[in-house]
């Protein structure tokens, strides 16, 4: 006897459009890019930093 399984929907990924990035630790506006790199699909990884506590975060721009 075999089983049959419903073939899983796929779901589209989150989106969430901001107009300016901020800190996910503090929540400050106040950020420093240490460095960008282009990916394969046209998006940008911006390494960032919170110039008020510290904390190293990436900010993908698509």
């Amino acid at each position: 006897m075999s089983a049959t399984t419903k073939p899983m929907k796929r779901q589209p990924p989150l989106t969430v459009f901001i107009e300016r990035a901020r800190c996910p630790f503090c929540g400050e506006c106040n950020l420093h890019t240490r460095r960008s790199t282009q990916g394969g699909d046209g998006s940008i990884s911006r390494n960032t930093q919170c110039r008020a506590c510290k904390k190293v975060f990436i900010v993908v721009v698509e």
